[in-house]
């Protein structure tokens, strides 16, 4: 549970963003009402006073800024320091200091232009497009600390010792053609959690709430790609070991093919453990929980499919799942607290219809 309640009379006061201004018909501008901010109700006026004035950065920067920066100033240091298995190590550092520096300048414009709609717009859902890019580096940076995928053996003999089998070969038995398909849908409807939330919550001018998810989103999903490359970890659909105990395909009908496409142009190699489907999937629901009410209902069942998929068509080991359900629930809170201490960071508003 969200250590932040949600109001039942309605929406709940934020601290002010110095770059908002009062002007009542700019987006931004709509948080501010005399009752009682979040934070005094968290900490007390007192002690909601003394952060306000110690956390200077909370001025200028939001949560999801710092997580994004955070994150490509870590990769930056990765590749100095282990150049030696990179490829293009100098063009890599190149490209995440134009992000991170992309991230501080989009930041000061809309500080700067608090009512430029496009400053606003970029400014609102630029983390997204920081995440397809971590993403798609990850199989050129995955292999850089190690130049190996060592722990796929690890993670191997963690699911041999729960289960007495390997799963990922044992599962294959259960093939047939329409629950085939069934693990498509569920595989594959992963990739409309993200876009069909945020652009809901931009759309419907949630803007407060859509901050809250993509901050949480954020911790998620870059704390995430840091494990592949502390632990990076080989699909058992890449481990020949594992190939030659069973040469078993999933089949399906029109689904399937979707899946195999996206697999064949986006997937990563070396970034199983854990598995980012099943933490983000997790997360979206929780916070649609959250947002939207009984849709995150519908988004959670969907979710229990999409742990089961992952392990059922053989694009992650059972332990993958297990460690990215007990990271979700760990990222949730901890992000969750972490707002808490960003004062100008909007928490969530109200829950939708």
């Amino acid at each position: 549970m969200s250590l932040i309640p949600l109001s039942e009379k309605g929406n709940l006061n934020q601290i002010k963003d110095p770059a908002v201004t009062a002007d009542k018909k700019y987006p931004e501008s709509l948080a501010m009402e005399p009752e009682s901010s979040c934070m005094e109700i968290l900490l007390g006026k007192n002690r909601t006073v003394e952060i306000t004035k110690t956390i200077r950065i909370g001025s200028i920067f939001r949560l999801v800024d710092i997580i994004c920066l955070a994150y490509l100033l870590t990769v930056i240091i990765l590749i100095f320091l282990f150049q030696g298995n990179v490829a293009d190590g100098w063009a890599l550092i190149l490209n995440h200091l134009l992000q991170a520096s992309g991230i501080v300048l989009i930041v000061q414009l809309h500080k700067g232009f608090p009512k430029n709609r496009l400053f606003f717009t970029v400014r609102s859902l630029y983390p997204v497009a920081v995440f397809a890019l971590a993403w798609n580096y990850l199989t050129d940076l995955v292999p850089m600390i190690y130049g190996n995928y060592w722990a796929t053996d690890w993670v191997i003999d963690i699911d041999q010792q729960i289960f007495g089998v390997h799963p990922t070969v044992w599962i294959k038995s259960l093939y047939k053609p329409w629950l085939d398909e069934l693990m498509n849908i569920c595989y594959s409807g992963y990739y409309l959690f993200m876009p069909s939330i945020t652009l809901w919550l931009f759309i419907k001018k949630r803007y407060q709430d859509l901050t809250y998810a993509l901050s949480i989103a954020a911790l998620a999903y870059l704390s995430n790609f840091i494990f592949y490359y502390l632990f990076p970890v080989l699909g058992p659909h890449m481990v020949p070991t594992l190939k030659e105990l069973s040469d078993l395909h999933y089949t399906g009908y029109w689904i399937c093919r979707v899946t195999r496409i996206i697999q064949s142009n986006g997937g990563i190699i070396g970034g199983a453990c854990p598995s980012s489907h099943v933490t983000a999937a997790i997360i979206w629901s929780l916070l649609a929980i959250r947002i939207l009410g009984k849709t995150g209902y519908v988004m959670l069942l969907m979710t229990v499919g999409i742990i089961f998929s992952t392990v059922y068509l053989g694009y992650h080991h059972a332990f993958d799942a297990i460690l990215a359900i007990v990271w979700a629930l760990i990222s949730y809170q901890l992000g969750g607290k972490m707002l808490s201490f960003i004062p100008q960071n909007p928490i969530v508003s109200k829950r939708g219809s």
